[in-house]
């Protein structure tokens, strides 16, 4: 029995050295397997989880998660990415902190928040091939088979090649090109449209190409495979014993709590704006004004991409929301609707359709710059014919 205590205590300790860490922010969403680890404890990152300032972010195999952090940025990782949080430090005060991190492997995008180089911040960012200084808004980034892609959607980005002498390669607003390749002995190659690995159709409303450079920081088009995510989740086997069992519980208890700890003080920072708007929010808006989207069918190009939603601010609900959208196999359309909880949206979808045939999905939303607007993503399947499937994401005014 002193045993089972020396190990209970030695997990208690070692969940708080976690808890004694700074946040650097919290999971919008978790899709797969979705974990992070610090000082040799790894942990299942789930919706609301809080993200610390030294913790190395990882997806894989058909996984992706979205990262809010301190200072209103946000991250979106594809499959099979490594982000190392190095540092993530920001101010309330004087609106000033500075960022580190490294991308390890895979890809990324992100939108910035308040830490930009241009608002007198820090904000770098490390890959294998060299380091990144953002001025920018909206950037991505992807490690394939030793090759950096680089692409800038908003701002600009500064590029130090570190086997090249330390040369410095710029991209984005105010440069020549805004999309770039570097690759593993450091030559840099400039591009004048996105690598074809990005997915497309970061496009607004407004006309040409051009206007691909607007807000949308969700994530990519990796699709869920939750069958696989769900064995790997199995953190304890059948046959495991009572003793065993307890133990395990209690840490994890532990974690739970200090998370739910952790992720209160960073909501009373991050989110408390937003309540406060909400609270002297009253009356019903619709949103409907469609910035940004992005779309990916198993059946190829899609057309006539529509989405709104009715937000009823004084009962806290979503009453009525639809999107649709054609592609080859016809048009996907779904309804759904929800209420509002901090500053995200929780919606169910409660009819969705590909041409004749029952479909079905889910569609995660949160409000973004106050209430000003609301980001998110959806993805759709036939209930019959699960490889009919569409995922994308949208940002909306």
């Amino acid at each position: 029995m002193n045993t089972y205590k020396v190990i209970l205590g030695l997990s208690l300790l070692t969940a708080l050295n976690v808890n004694a860490q700074s946040t650097a922010g919290k999971t919008l969403i978790s899709k797969g397997k979705v974990t992070a680890s610090a000082n040799d404890v790894s942990r299942d990152l789930k919706r609301r989880s809080v993200i610390f300032d030294s913790d190395v972010i990882t997806t894989g195999k058909n996984s992706k998660a979205q990262l809010r952090m301190t200072d209103g940025g946000m991250i979106a990782l594809k499959q099979n990415t490594e982000l190392q949080i190095t540092d993530y430090h920001f101010s309330d005060e004087n609106g000033k902190g500075s960022v580190v991190m490294e991308l390890v492997k895979g890809g990324l995008r992100s939108v910035t928040g308040a830490i930009k180089a241009k608002n007198g911040g820090d904000y770098n960012l490390k890959t294998p091939t060299g380091s990144i200084g953002i001025r920018g808004t909206h950037y991505e980034v992807e490690l394939i088979d030793g090759e950096m892609f680089l692409a800038v959607w908003d701002g600009a980005v500064d590029v130090t090649v570190d086997s090249n002498g330390g040369n410095t390669v710029s991209f984005g607003q105010g440069e020549n090109f805004s999309f770039g390749v570097v690759s593993a002995e450091g030559k840099v190659t400039e591009l004048l449209e996105a690598p074809k690995n990005f997915s497309k159709g970061h496009s607004t409303n407004d006309s040409e190409g051009e206007n691909e450079e607007r807000n949308n920081a969700e994530s990519d088009s990796a699709s869920e495979d939750s069958s696989e995510a769900a064995a790997e989740d199995v953190a304890i086997s059948d046959d495991a014993d009572a003793v065993t069992n307890m133990l395990d519980d209690n840490f994890q208890q532990v974690e739970d709590d200090i998370a739910s700890t952790a992720n209160d003080a960073f909501s009373s920072i991050q989110s408390s704006s937003t309540e406060e708007l909400l609270s002297e929010r009253s009356g019903s808006f619709t949103y409907s004004n469609l910035e940004s989207f992005q779309v990916n069918s198993s059946a190829g190009a899609v057309s006539d991409f529509s989405i709104e939603m009715d937000v009823n601010f004084d009962l806290a609900t979503v009453p009525t929301g639809q999107l649709s959208f054609n592609d080859a196999g016809g048009e996907w359309f779904a309804a759904f609707s929800g209420i509002i909880s901090a500053d995200q949206l929780e919606l169910d979808i409660s009819f969705a359709s590909h041409a004749d045939n029952l479909a079905d999905g889910d569609i995660n939303a949160s409000f973004f710059d106050g209430l000003d607007s609301i980001i998110g993503e959806f993805d759709l399947h036939e209930i019959r014919n699960t490889n009919n499937r569409v995922d994308g994401s949208f940002l909306l005014k």
